[in-house]
Parts: C-alpha cells; structure tokens; sequence
C-alpha cells in the first residue's frame, strides 16, 4: 500500500482543485461562478476522470501522467463546452432538471464501480 502523502491519488486530487480553480477564475464574470463551483467541478473533475484511470494504473510513470493530463483536458473541454451553451447560447433554458439527473447518474455509476 501506497503512502497517502505523495500519492498518485492525492497528487490529481489537489491538482483536480487547483485546475478547476484556473478554469474558474479565466471564466467571464458575467457567468457568476465562485470558489464554490470551483470545488464543484475540481471534486467532478476527480470523480469523472480521474478516479478510475488511477485505480486501473500500477504504475505512475509518465504514460501514466499523461493520460490522466489528456482525461483531465478532455473534462475540461466538455464542461467549459457546456458552460459556453448553458450561459452564452441559451441563458433562459432551464436545464438544472437534466443536469441534476445526470450528475445523479454518474456518481451513482461511479460508486457502484
């Protein structure tokens, strides 16, 4: 077993916050996001994408590093894309029914995991 200091899992963790804290802070204000929705989507961005390729990785060498780079941007892209349609494209839908489902959906898949 792998200490806890130092470890791949605690390593994405921080930088999961630390990324979605970057993506939150370069968002146009005019979207209202705060630190909150930063350990939102950092805590999605662990979750999402990066919890499961770290369990089926051994090793941590750089192929390892860099899948989780390429997970970690293709989550970012998808969510920032989303972002764009939810705020710019289309500010009077009511999409919170669909979002709540679906963010309901992928935790439960992923605890069932």
């Amino acid at each position: 077993m792998r200490p806890w200091l130092g470890s791949p899992a605690l390593v994405a963790a921080i930088g999961s916050l630390l990324a979605s804290g970057a993506a939150v802070a370069v968002a146009p204000d005019r979207w209202g996001l705060t630190a909150f929705h930063a350990l939102l989507l950092g805590g999605a961005l662990y979750a999402g994408a990066l919890r499961g390729h770290i369990v089926r990785q051994s090793n941590a060498g750089a192929a390892f590093w860099r899948g989780a780079l390429i997970r970690a941007a293709a989550f970012l892209l998808f969510a920032g894309t989303q972002a764009v349609v939810c705020f710019d494209l289309a500010p009077g839908a009511d999409v919170r029914g669909f979002f709540v489902i679906f963010s309901a959906w992928v935790v439960a898949e992923n605890a069932m995991r």
